[in-house]
């Protein structure tokens, strides 16, 4: 892609820009480290055994965590070119498959249309992840949300984002998964209300084809700093 203001050079897609950054700053410490060098087997053990201790995010006993009353939301960009969000929804199905659906009691997942990595893209992208909501309330800020679900036993069935880009939008609604927000057939589709959570079938696990039958990425790129965990004692 070309810009008038930036000139005629093509910018670098994101994915290339994270992995390649990643690889250079995090796993080899070399800012020289060239990409055509890449051997999948050898440097995605590598990036594992470096980075996964740190980053890994893919236990999916949360006993313990369920036990002291911990409450958990994640969020996942369906626009996300850093992190696949098919594995955040495969994480999603572990925690349940591991401990059964009464774990649905204590967790959440909302996939965002149109959202970037954590933020940004053409779709809402405000709803209280990164900074406070336009609107402070559990209706569209998901700390909010995490915060009256712990203390007040309210657990969020939906959440209406906002867009940072436009002063007044309440145009969108996430539905928890594996519920989607669908339109109900009448009035403005920029208007929330019109929408309302509908079922949709599951996305199953979804496996690579390379020969360590992993997830679509190596295990380093499964962690996720899209979640709110509830504070504790």
């Amino acid at each position: 892609m070309t810009s008038w203001i930036t000139g005629a050079t093509p910018t670098l897609a994101l994915q290339f820009f994270f992995s390649t950054q990643a690889f250079k700053n995090m796993i080899y410490n070399d800012p020289n480290w060239d990409f055509k060098t890449f051997q999948l087997e050898r440097d995605g053990r590598l990036a594992s055994e470096k980075l996964g201790p740190v980053l890994d995010a893919i236990d999916p006993n949360l006993k313990a965590f369920s036990a002291r009353g911990g409450k958990l939301i994640l969020y996942h960009g369906w626009n996300d070119a850093a992190l696949p969000p098919v594995n955040t929804i495969n994480y999603f199905n572990s925690v349940l498959a591991r401990m059964g659906q009464r774990q649905a009691g204590s967790l959440r997942l909302f996939m965002a249309p149109g959202v970037q990595h954590c933020a940004g893209g053409p779709g809402p992208d405000t709803f209280g992840q990164m900074v406070t909501s336009a609107q402070s309330d559990p209706q569209h800020d998901l700390t909010l949300a995490l915060e009256r679900w712990v203390e007040q036993g309210i657990a969020p069935i939906r959440s209406s984002p906002r867009n940072a880009r436009e002063e007044h939008s309440d145009r969108a609604r996430f539905a928890p998964y594996p519920q989607v927000a669908g339109c109900k057939g009448t009035g403005s589709t920029d208007d929330a209300a019109n929408f309302k959570c509908v079922s949709e079938q599951p996305i199953r696990k979804r496996r690579s084809n390379s020969t360590t039958g992993g997830l679509v990425q190596p295990r380093f790129y499964n962690f996720s700093p899209v979640s709110f965990i509830s504070p504790v004692q």
